[in-house]
């Protein structure tokens, strides 16, 4: 039996859609950052904002929802990979380790909006997710007023954008000019980066992990109360 036309387009256009825009916000910030930590920190902005619409646009299709994130990520880790053997902005080992942070948070905000969605208007999903992502990866920021040493200490080892800093031996990103007056880090609350990405890595696996179980339970349970009412 044939797909229906509409299927098809939705198949087609979502992966597509996804590369495209991507590909356009990726070279937008290898030009206007370059080679800089900013290129690095950029990726996960990117994903932040593409990812929860596309995760609510994808079928059902568990095939067809992982190649529309990977459409997102791809062009990405192209921009860091030439920011990596091109310009030789950080050591190569530090690509590897950059492409499985970005996977990972990929993988966690593209489920949980899929989770989400199930349970909310997709509308406001994507809006949840989207804020939540945002004030996840800019908290050094908006915390300053009850920030302490032991709560930083402990954001900060799963923290997506300290574990980059930390492999590509940047400077620490709260002490830049741009960041030093919005944040309390490295004035009157120390710090220190994280040693490993795995925390970073392991936080986001978890969280993928427990939200693609309950939308498996939310989904079983309402095709079995479907089944009982037809």
């Amino acid at each position: 039996m044939n797909e229906p036309v509409a299927d098809r387009t939705t198949t087609i256009v979502a992966p597509l859609s996804a590369l495209v825009l991507s590909t356009l916000a990726s070279v937008a910030c290898c030009i206007l950052l370059g080679p800089t930590l900013g290129l690095a920190f950029s990726g996960f902005a990117v994903v932040t904002i593409l990812s929860p619409q596309f995760a609510s646009m994808a079928g059902a299709s568990v095939r067809h929802f992982i190649l529309v994130q990977a459409c997102i990520v791809l062009p990405i880790v192209v921009g860091w990979a030439w920011a990596t053997v091109l310009k030789e902005a950080w050591p190569m080992s530090a690509l590897g380790w950059m492409t499985a942070l970005i996977v990972s948070y990929a993988a966690i905000v593209a489920v949980t909006t899929k989770l989400l969605s199930r349970l909310i208007p997709a509308a406001f999903a994507i809006a949840a997710v989207t804020v939540a992502g945002y004030a996840w990866l800019s908290w050094p920021i908006w915390t300053g007023a009850w920030m302490t040493e032991t709560i930083a200490a402990r954001l900060i080892a799963p923290h997506p954008l300290f574990a980059i800093n930390s492999i590509t031996g940047s400077a620490p990103w709260p002490e830049h000019p741009v960041i030093y007056g919005m944040s309390r880090l490295g004035q009157d609350i120390s710090y220190a980066m994280p040693e490993s990405c795995w925390p970073a890595i392991g936080l986001n696996v978890v969280g993928t992990s427990v939200s693609t179980a309950l939308l498996a339970v939310i989904c079983r349970v309402r095709k079995r109360s479907h089944a009982a009412t037809t």
